[in-house]
């Protein structure tokens, strides 16, 4: 049985975690699909993780837009993978009073260093 967190996740989770910096938000993972990936000289592996983003309405719109515009700036490697893209796919952002959800779609893929 695969572990639910592998490599890749960790870095795919370690660039978010880094784009968002220390806003006052909770990231938190909905589901992380994973496919293998190959060119004809690199190989990897295609991510998708589907994560909530939550806190006050305010943090959260700012949140997503950082992550936005600073994720796909973001490096982090781990001994068996290196990140060589990642990107915000997609958002809904849902406000209700002083506190707000983001639901976000992260696609990562990592190759196998």
């Amino acid at each position: 049985m695969k572990p639910f967190i592998q490599d890749g996740h960790i870095l795919a989770l370690r660039a978010m975690r880094a784009a968002l910096g220390t806003t006052a938000t909770r990231l938190v993972i909905e589901q992380i699909e994973t496919t293998d990936w190959a060119s004809a000289t690199f190989v990897g592996k295609r991510h998708r993780c589907d994560v909530r983003i939550e806190g006050a309405e305010d943090a959260v719109a700012c949140a997503v837009a950082q992550l936005a515009r600073d994720l796909p700036e973001v490096d982090v490697a781990t001994n068996a993978y290196f990140l060589a893209d990642i990107a915000v796919c997609g958002f809904e952002l849902v406000a209700g009073g002083a506190e707000a959800v983001a639901e976000v779609t992260v696609e990562a893929l990592t190759i196998e260093a």
